[in-house]
């Protein structure tokens, strides 16, 4: 799951908001913002923006292509070898 989608979740949460009351207020549909939370889609440029501006920030439209998981052993490894990918 990417980071945005997770941070959408989190913003809704915690302000006991509904995906159909944010939507509204993106001016998206409520299957669309579903999509994006579930990490199926990622939002148009413009959109996530949008996101950006009605969350005051907490999620980012980089946040978006950030994956939300910790980096890989081989990874780590590598950057303590002073590799990089």
């Amino acid at each position: 799951m990417n980071l945005g989608a997770k941070r959408i979740r989190e913003y809704l949460e915690k302000r006991e908001m509904t995906q159909e009351g944010m939507a509204t207020a993106l001016g998206t549909t409520p299957a669309n913002l579903s999509r994006i939370i579930n990490g199926i889609q990622k939002p148009a440029i413009d959109l996530a923006v949008r996101i950006k501006d009605a969350t005051n920030g907490y999620v980012m439209p980089e946040d978006f292509v950030k994956e939300d998981t910790p980096p890989s052993k081989m990874t780590i490894a590598r950057e303590e070898n002073g590799f990089s990918v």
